[in-house]
């Protein structure tokens, strides 16, 4: 039977040099970019490659007919260094002593070193912002969390596209991203 894979932009670099390219018939990567990366690594492999953009469904996300802007900060990701969290804290920081309520709320589970999720709550504690910053795990229905957010923010230095994204802007928010 035929072999096919799904790529993304971590796997491209940790995972697909150990794989053996010439036994898979079908590369699937998740957007131009990737494509091209992919070809830079793998050449020879170019003409195995298909481009499948990611998505869901965003029916069930809509924007509320009216919203109150509450300078509520929203982040909806896997906390981790890539996704600048800790830096996301510092801007917060700052908007707080140049006199703005703001307040920042992040969704997500910590990726699998922990020690970045300790040095954030540190950073939390230190710039002594306890009151103004809520982490709330995993969050199994985005929608309802979303409505809470006024401002969405992907600081991810590496995205390809971010389905969190998508969905708030579906949701309403305004929306910043890196």
């Amino acid at each position: 039977c035929a072999m096919i894979t799904r790529l993304h932009s971590f796997e491209l670099y940790d995972w697909a040099p150990k794989i053996n390219w010439d036994v898979v018939d079908k590369v699937i990567l998740v957007s131009k970019a990737m494509q091209q990366m992919f070809n830079e690594l793998y050449p020879e492999n170019a003409h195995k490659t298909v481009v499948i953009y990611n998505g869901r469904s965003l029916n069930e996300f809509t924007p509320p007919t009216q919203r109150d802007f509450g300078f509520n900060i929203g982040m909806l990701c896997r906390i981790t260094p890539i996704k600048r969290v800790y830096e996301t804290i510092l801007m917060l920081h700052n908007l707080r002593q140049m006199g703005y309520d703001a307040s920042l709320h992040v969704a997500g589970e910590p990726a699998d070193d922990y020690r970045y999720m300790v040095a954030i709550r540190r950073l939390v504690k230190k710039l002594n912002l306890e009151n103004s910053v809520r982490f709330y795990g995993h969050v199994a229905v985005s929608p309802t969390w979303l409505r809470k957010i006024d401002i969405f923010i992907s600081n991810s230095f590496w995205e390809g596209q971010s389905v969190a994204l998508m969905e708030a802007m579906a949701s309403g928010c305004y929306c910043l991203s890196h």
